[in-house]
């Protein structure tokens, strides 16, 4: 099963990229392009997600992106355990 999770990438003038999840408080991540910040994010929420299936925790509903503030958002793909199921578009 797949979800699609919001990231919240920041540039400060001097610094990295980094990336959050509202969805994941003290989740984050950073790179020093746009692109490493987004693969480091996805092996971080990733690590983030087993820890909480591990705990036996629920996982969030991802937010709507409507639902952010005005800036850069990114989805992030989660593949989560269990049966998946083959959809053709």
């Amino acid at each position: 099963m797949l979800r699609y999770y919001p990231a919240i990438v920041d540039k400060e003038p001097g610094s990295d990229f980094g990336v959050s999840f509202p969805d994941f408080p003290g989740c984050i991540s950073a790179g020093a392009t746009q692109f490493e910040a987004l693969v480091k994010a996805k092996e971080a929420v990733a690590l983030h997600v087993e820890g909480l299936l591990a705990d036996d925790e629920q996982l969030p509903i991802p937010t709507s992106i409507e639902d952010l503030p005005n800036s850069f958002v990114a989805l992030i793909e989660i593949a989560l355990p269990g049966p998946s199921k083959r959809t053709n578009f």
